[in-house]
């Protein structure tokens, strides 16, 4: 179901339970429902995560511009992991047509830090191998996938380094814990 039908169904009673993730918070404010289960603060390999996905053709022509765009992607991480301007951050977040309470519910005791990083790490690319692998047993793909050469730092790398935020947001290993600084 989507967010809506499940929403709805939730409220009708319908159904008993839904998996889903943060506009169901709209149910708890309004005590139709309740979270039994939450992947917050728990292993971050259950964690969403959003990826910048760009072909190998048009990075090798316009390296100029991939840079640009992530340099600026890692401005806007720097700006909404910052407390400051959580308030802010939910607010423009809104716009997206969910309401900043959810925003607020959702981020509830957690760092913007945590939430918003850009990092590319250990963690991450876990987290896509073994989804690749499960997609592969769960029959939703016909051969193994190798995301081995799928990730790229440089840019980055090169945007934490210009900006001085070079260790400023935590990176995880594929274990999902914390790695220290310059390992």
């Amino acid at each position: 179901m989507d967010t809506a039908t499940t929403n709805a169904a939730l409220t009708l009673r319908d159904i008993d339970a839904a998996f889903g993730n943060f506009p169901l918070a709209s149910l708890v404010e309004k005590n139709i429902a309740d979270i039994i289960y939450t992947t917050k603060g728990d292993n971050p390999a259950y964690e969403r995560h959003s990826t910048l996905i760009g072909q190998e053709s048009f990075i090798t022509t316009h390296p100029d511009v991939t840079q640009k765009i992530v340099s600026a992607i890692v401005r806007a991480a720097r700006w909404s992991s910052d407390e400051a301007n959580r308030e802010a951050f939910f607010e423009i977040s809104a716009r997206s047509g969910f309401p900043a309470a959810g925003y607020r519910f959702d981020f509830k005791d957690q760092e913007l830090k945590y939430r918003n990083t850009p990092i590319i790490d250990a963690s991450i690319i876990e987290s896509y191998r073994v989804q690749a692998r499960q997609a592969k047993e769960f029959g939703l793909l016909r051969r193994n996938v190798e995301i081995d050469g799928w990730f790229d730092r440089s840019f980055l790398d090169k945007a934490l380094k210009e900006q001085g935020l070079v260790g400023y947001w935590t990176e995880f290993g594929a274990d999902g814990k914390p790695v220290a600084a310059g390992q």
